[in-house]
């Protein structure tokens, strides 16, 4: 098939505008994260990586996690090795309630939102205790009852979606 030229140029034309659309706000939020200034001034004043390493010792994102996972087997081993190798095993807990509700297409992530703040309301996570199922040895993660841990400060809530659509949000109570 054989596109004239002014239907190839009209299509990159809106390609480009789209992907502009789409990237540049991406790409200002990444160089505002090496921004030296506290208020995100723009043009950034200065280049540093201070948030970035604040961010991976800060304690707050370890306490709980909204897995994305769907409560497959493969996907669920393969999540909870990221979490390991990201935060660490000792504090984190894990909800899946994907496992329990299903995935509610375009509703999951604000079901599971409104979970993340109930459970920091209730000062509890959500899910299955130890000992309430058999546990995954595959899996390095929530391997322990929650009942013997204090309440949640901080929900981690990430969502991914197709195309690019992802997003976390960090619940605080």
């Amino acid at each position: 098939m054989k596109i004239s030229l002014t239907a190839r140029i009209l299509l990159w034309s809106v390609m480009g505008f789209g992907f502009s659309f789409i990237y540049v706000p991406l790409i200002l939020v990444v160089i505002n994260s090496f921004n030296k200034n506290t208020s995100f001034a723009w043009p950034p004043t200065g280049f540093t990586t201070s948030w970035w390493s604040k961010a991976m010792v800060n304690e707050g994102v370890r306490d709980a996690i909204v897995a994305h996972g769907t409560g497959t087997v493969a996907n669920d081993r393969v999540e909870a090795e990221v979490y390991e190798k990201v935060w660490g095993t000792a504090n984190l807990r894990v909800m899946t309630p994907k496992a329990s509700l299903g995935h509610l297409s375009m509703a999951c992530g604000a079901v599971e939102s409104a979970l993340a703040v109930k459970c920091l309301q209730e000062g509890c996570v959500a899910g299955p205790e130890a000992g309430d199922r058999e546990l995954d040895p595959e899996c390095p993660i929530g391997n322990s009852s929650t009942r013997e841990r204090q309440a949640p400060r901080h929900i981690l809530k990430p969502s991914f979606g197709f195309g690019g659509q992802n997003a976390c949000l960090l619940f605080n109570s």
